[in-house]
């Protein structure tokens, strides 16, 4: 049995269970990481940008599988707007970017060629990411506010031919053994949890009540479907929505507020990542506000 080197006689999960016995390994690594922005002001109404981003995520190492994960470089551009229309009582804003990623750390939960279910961090050769986000703020009278985003997301793997892959996949679900390794191309593939399409709408009314200030406010979340698993495309998760809201009281002072609040009023259930397990099944990962939630909360600012 493979023991903790640093704790002697306590079983290490087989999860988090190195490969082989522990080694020393020192990496020795810099990068560059900034943002270069052109930015045209037309009139007091309207801006236009434009900007190459480049980041770096640094190194390291995978205790479990004893080798080291190299850096995650990102390089991007970004074309964009900025307005306001009505007075200032309409604004809006547009951006389009591209984003490449070079050796993405992409992480899963597989199981190794020994049978064991495992966390594996790899290098993706390349990710490409391709959006476009818009936003809409609106002062529809001097008590009721409106907002809406929507962004559009494509991110695919270009080059990740050394994923991992899953229980139970044959060579024709594209499960490859050489060298004494399994892997599968991930090529075309999409990034897990990267959802197409998402949108929020909001809205806010504020009223008052004698010498309080009191303000209603809901808003609706949706997302489209997207993958729950790196390597297993059975770990889909279905597209969702959640509809939030609270109703407010502040005090004239400002020093007292209540709330009431309601998560997830439809009481839409989801699910928020997906792993594999052992046996070939999987766990369901859901989040508080995958039921219907309701609060009263109170708030003293001193």
């Amino acid at each position: 049995r493979t023991e903790n080197l640093l704790l002697p006689g306590y079983d290490i999960p087989a999860p988090f269970r190195p490969i082989s016995a522990l080694q020393a390994v020192q990496i020795d690594d810099s990068g560059v990481s900034g943002r270069l922005t052109l930015q045209w002001t037309q009139d007091p109404s309207n801006m236009y940008f434009i900007s190459a981003v480049q980041g770096w995520k640094g190194p390291g190492v995978v205790a479990s599988q004893n080798e080291a994960i190299k850096a995650e470089i990102p390089k991007g551009i970004e074309l964009g707007h900025r307005g306001q229309f009505l007075n200032g009582r309409v604004r809006t804003s547009a951006m389009f970017f591209k984003t490449t990623y070079e050796d993405f750390q992409a992480q899963s939960l597989a199981l190794d060629d020994a049978g064991n279910l495992r966390f594996f961090l790899n290098n993706a050769g390349e990710l490409e990411t391709t959006g476009l986000e818009l936003e809409l703020d609106a002062l529809i009278t001097s008590n009721l506010k409106l907002s809406a985003q929507f962004s559009y997301i494509n991110a695919e793997f270009t080059d990740f031919t050394n994923a991992p892959c899953y229980a139970g996949q044959s060579l024709d679900q594209g499960c490859v053994t050489a060298g004494g390794a399994s892997f599968q191309s991930l090529n075309g593939k999409k990034l897990p949890l990267s959802p197409d399409t998402s949108f929020t709408i909001s809205s806010r009314y504020d009223f008052p009540i004698n010498e309080f200030s009191g303000h209603i406010y809901l808003a609706y979340n949706r997302q489209s479907e997207v993958e729950g698993d790196l390597n297993n495309p059975s770990h889909s998760i279905d597209s969702y929505g959640l509809l939030n809201g609270k109703i407010g009281l502040l005090s004239p002072s400002g020093k007292y507020s209540m709330s009431l609040w309601a998560k997830n009023i439809a009481d839409e259930f989801d699910v928020t990542r997906i792993f594999e397990t052992f046996g070939g099944g999987s766990n369901h990962y859901i989040s508080p506000n995958s039921e219907r939630r309701l609060g009263l909360s109170f708030r003293v600012n001193f």
